[in-house]
């Protein structure tokens, strides 16, 4: 299930973000999205600082991709738990951006909804 999270992440993240021109050096794809193993404490401190824009849903990250560039960009998928009463929970993607000097900006916010049939 982990392995299945990973790749819509990286999937996601190709689709949503701007690509940068990606170079292969040795064995590490320059400008290109990296799937990371797990959430961990620097993860998780850079998703609470993005996630607060996000006024209407309760997120929770399941995983991530990083991306190089000046500075680093986040791509996490989540769930996403409306915070008004009566509506569906989702998985949402959040797109952050840390620069340089480590302030974190979210750069974009997509639900991803769930058909109920």
């Amino acid at each position: 299930m982990k392995m299945f999270f990973s790749m819509v992440v990286f999937g996601l993240c190709v689709t949503m973000m701007p690509s940068l021109h990606a170079e292969e050096a040795e064995g590490v794809l320059c400008g290109g999205w990296q799937i990371q193993p797990q959430l961990n404490a620097d993860s998780l401190d850079i998703f609470q600082k993005g996630a607060v824009s996000v006024k209407e849903y309760r997120l929770k990250p399941i995983s991530y991709a990083t991306q190089v560039v000046a500075g680093l960009n986040y791509c996490f998928l989540c769930t996403a738990e409306p915070k008004k009463k009566g509506n569906w929970g989702s998985y949402a993607v959040l797109n952050l951006y840390v620069n340089l000097q480590g302030k974190v900006e979210m750069t974009g916010f997509r639900l991803i909804p769930l058909q109920v049939e």
